[in-house]
């Protein structure tokens, strides 16, 4: 079963799984108890539901996301020095 991390952490199967990443669950007992355990923090998804991409989302393929971040111009990623003078 496909679980959504959709809040905070999920610690399972040796890894950390962050918001936005989705785990799978071999065992359907577990993940059901997970999920209801979880206040929210996890949903259950199928193979075929896209995942909404959110702020706090990757941008992973499997989150809606293209996968890579968005081209950056590097002027306008610049902040230009103030000029050191003398305080009056």
């Amino acid at each position: 079963m496909r679980v959504l991390v959709k809040r905070f952490c999920l610690s399972y199967g040796r890894r950390i799984y962050k918001a936005g990443e989705v785990v799978d669950i071999a065992d359907e007992k577990t993940a059901k108890e997970l999920i209801a355990r979880s206040g929210g923090d996890l949903e259950a998804v199928h193979a075929t539901d896209a995942v909404p991409a959110t702020s706090k989302t990757p941008l992973a393929p499997e989150a809606g996301g293209a996968g890579e971040l968005p081209d950056v111009d590097p002027l306008d990623a610049v902040q230009p020095e103030k000029p050191k003078g003398k305080k009056k």
